[in-house]
């Protein structure tokens, strides 16, 4: 009897392509997900960490900073007081100097006194003004009136400074530029004819001063200033009115800037390896995961496979406890699969049992009334005075009643379990017999039989062989019109070999490929329905099957143990 196999046992990746399959992988990614919720917790944790970390590392860097930046402001704070004070003396000393020069005294002596020229005196003006890189050097006449300086009338810097009848030294505010003033008197026998200033702008090139307030300037302007300058002394000084201004000293914060530049090259540094942790993490769980995605693919599957008779075992690719858990799978698969294999032979049993009891009862029915039948013809047929039309109509009545009588044989024996008598079979003196006779039976049959590897021993029952035989080319004969078939034998691997019947005639269509083996269908015209299932069932019983192999040609193959069923080795 024909049946669709249920399940299988290949090993297989597992594939997809159904609801079921779509529904495990969205199932996968969303955020119920396992891959998803440790992929979220662990990105929760790196850059909670990363944060710390960045937090802890600016904390520490910036009391550091800290630190080194109040020594360096000390240490300027000393080294402004120390410039300004090394200024003021400087120009000091040069006003003196300048005041007692020879050859100035002459020209102003000359000039003031005297009313001489003034080109002379103009021309010590701007030669002590070169020499020691003065902004401004000029001189006053004793009414204050300036009489000449080194910067033409442009002399509005110290326009409310003045002059005094002794020498002095100031700081100057002016366009927002901080200058240091002195002025001394010209004498000669003790009569002052005039007074002398010089102006030099303070700042060298060791720093880069900065005001950071001023009385009278905004406050945005002051907080811009205070963004990039650091507060180093207060200072008190006039501007050039000769009003007094509170100014606040800072030199460039370099320690604050090298101080930003560090956090944020410590944040991106943080920021980008949590970023690279984050994904090599979810590299990592994806591969670790993937076994476990796999099982529940599986499991989501399973109904799927079962109702399609499909079941099949996974190869999970892991180890440690999904290993054991992808074992414990498959173990449950493999049960499965014979929990099927033992309900599709129940089932057969059944069916067969059923068929059984019906071939019985059909048996008793057919056959009492056949023998009376065939005996009777049998009496006629021995009778003399019969013409050669009568002979002919009883020989077709015993023909008959023979295939009624072979066909409730084949019930008979279909609806029972194959029992085997085992004995040493050379297959080639048994398809040699079984040639032979189908000479005999059927005169017009032309069979080629080809062997390809001897000697071909097995054990089975040589009888049941035959049978088995005799239904598959009986069934060849009727498919191709009493063409030739074409019978093969050969091995197959160590333990198995095979026969192969072609009748090169119709072939199978899709319908009678799918029902070949089902009892009572038959494709073909006064056939039973009983030859290829009871060929099955005798090829079964000797630990083989029966398949088409190619239903284009009507090829079909029929495997045997050449050790006979399991239950007899």
């Amino acid at each position: 009897m024909g049946s669709t196999p249920l399940v299988g046992s290949d090993r297989i990746n597992l594939g997809h392509g159904t609801d079921a399959a779509g529904v495990s992988r969205r199932l996968w990614h969303t955020p119920k997900s396992l891959l998803f919720r440790a992929v979220a917790g662990l990105t929760l944790i790196i850059f909670t960490v990363t944060a710390v970390m960045f937090m802890s590392i600016d904390g520490f860097v910036s009391v550091q900073f800290s630190q080194i930046s109040q020594q360096r402001i000390v240490n300027q704070v000393a080294a402004m007081h120390q410039q300004l004070d090394a200024e003021m003396q400087g120009m000091s000393a040069l006003v003196e100097m300048v005041s007692t020069d020879s050859g100035l005294r002459q020209s102003a002596q000359y000039h003031l006194f005297l009313e001489g020229e003034r080109r002379p005196l103009e021309m010590d003006v701007e030669r002590i003004a070169s020499a020691l890189n003065f902004n401004l050097f000029g001189i006053w006449d004793s009414q204050g009136r300036l009489v000449f300086s080194n910067q033409g009338g442009r002399t509005e810097v110290v326009e409310g400074l003045g002059v005094a009848s002794s020498q002095i030294t100031r700081l100057v505010w002016h366009q927002s530029e901080l200058w240091v003033w002195a002025s001394a008197p010209v004498m000669v026998n003790d009569v002052v004819l005039g007074w002398i200033g010089i102006l030099r702008k303070v700042g060298g090139a060791s720093y880069q001063v900065g005001v950071l307030n001023e009385v009278g300037q905004s406050q945005a302007a002051a907080g811009r200033r205070a963004g990039v300058y650091s507060h180093l002394l207060d200072l008190s000084v006039i501007n050039n009115l000769g009003e007094a201004v509170d100014l606040e000293i800072g030199v460039a914060d370099q320690v604050g800037d090298a101080l930003d530049q560090t956090k944020m090259v410590v944040g991106i540094t943080l920021l980008g390896a949590g970023f690279v942790l984050v994904i090599a993490s979810v590299i990592y769980l994806r591969s670790v995961l993937n076994p476990v995605r796999e099982l529940t693919h599986a499991v989501t599957m399973l109904p799927h496979r079962l109702e399609h008779g499909d079941l099949k075992v996974i190869n999970v690719r892991a180890d440690g406890e999904v290993a054991a858990l992808g074992v414990a799978f498959n173990n449950m698969i493999d049960k499965l699969i014979e929990l099927r294999k033992l309900e599709s032979e129940l089932r057969e049993q059944e069916k067969l049992s059923a068929i059984g009891r019906v071939a019985v009862r059909v048996a008793h029915d057919i056959n009492n009334p056949l023998t009376v039948i065939r005996n009777a013809a049998h009496l006629l047929k021995s009778s003399a005075n019969l013409g050669k039309e009568d002979l002919e109509d009883i020989e077709m009545i015993l023909h008959h009643c023979g295939r009624c009588a072979s066909t409730v044989d084949n019930l008979l024996r279909f609806g029972k379990p194959v029992r085997l008598r085992y004995e040493d079979i050379e297959v080639s003196e048994c398809m040699a017999g079984f040639v032979q006779s189908l000479s005999q039976r059927r005169p017009d049959a032309r069979l080629r039989y080809e062997i390809h590897d001897e000697p071909l021993r097995m054990r089975g029952d040589r009888l049941q062989l035959e049978q088995m035989m005799d239904n598959l080319v009986d069934n060849a004969l009727r498919a191709n019109g009493g063409n030739e078939i074409r019978v093969e034998a050969g091995r197959v691997g160590d333990d198995r070999l095979y026969f192969r019947i072609t009748d090169f005639g119709c072939g199978f269509t899709e319908e009678t490929l799918q029902h070949a083996f089902d009892i009572f269908y038959t494709g073909t015209q006064g056939g039973t329905g009983l030859g290829l299932p009871n060929a099955r069932a005798i090829a079964r019983a000797h630990g083989g099957d029966v398949v088409v192999t190619n239903p284009r040609i009507g090829e079909i193959t029929i495997y045997l143990s050449t050790r006979g069923a399991p239950a007899d080795r």
